[in-house]
């Protein structure tokens, strides 16, 4: 069930950004869903939308910086310590160890989603290491790792 509809807020069923692309509103899933390119790969984008946080400018200004960083950044250079420790503590069993560098070559961005505090989850393919789970990430809005862990 959607939360806080309120009637007096309404959403454009589309929206066209630059860098964005297309972004559709699905109401069932509380905000635009839209998909693209990112260094070869086709990346989603969940920007959450709701009577409470109608803003959406907001989420795509967040987008718009975060996609700046991504390009600066290999961002999943910062992460593979401890996506690394997570392998080791759990997932490794009698398979080979692996190093940062090649953790972070295995994995490639799937997802984003940004909510309406301007939190961001970033979700990765795991590259297999962890059986086919997702690695998630929840960065700040200023964009410091908060949490890395397993999903799905």
């Amino acid at each position: 069930m959607p939360m806080n509809r309120n009637p007096e807020v309404r959403f454009s069923a589309e929206l066209s950004d630059h860098a964005l692309g297309m972004l559709e509103y699905i109401e069932e899933q509380d905000g635009y869903v839209g998909e693209f390119e990112l260094d070869g790969l086709s990346v989603e984008l969940f920007l959450f939308a709701t009577a409470d946080y109608p803003k959406i400018a907001d989420r795509i200004a967040v987008a718009h910086r975060l996609l700046a960083m991504l390009k600066e950044r290999d961002i999943r250079r910062d992460i593979a310590p401890r996506v690394r420790k997570l392998y080791e503590d759990g997932w490794r069993e009698t398979r080979e160890a692996v190093a940062d560098e090649g953790i972070a070559e295995r994995l490639s961005l799937e997802s984003i989603h940004i909510d309406g505090e301007g939190g961001v989850g970033l979700s990765f393919d795991d590259g297999d290491l962890f059986f086919g789970h997702f690695v998630d990430v929840q960065l700040t809005p200023k964009f410091k790792i908060e949490h890395v862990g397993i999903s799905g």
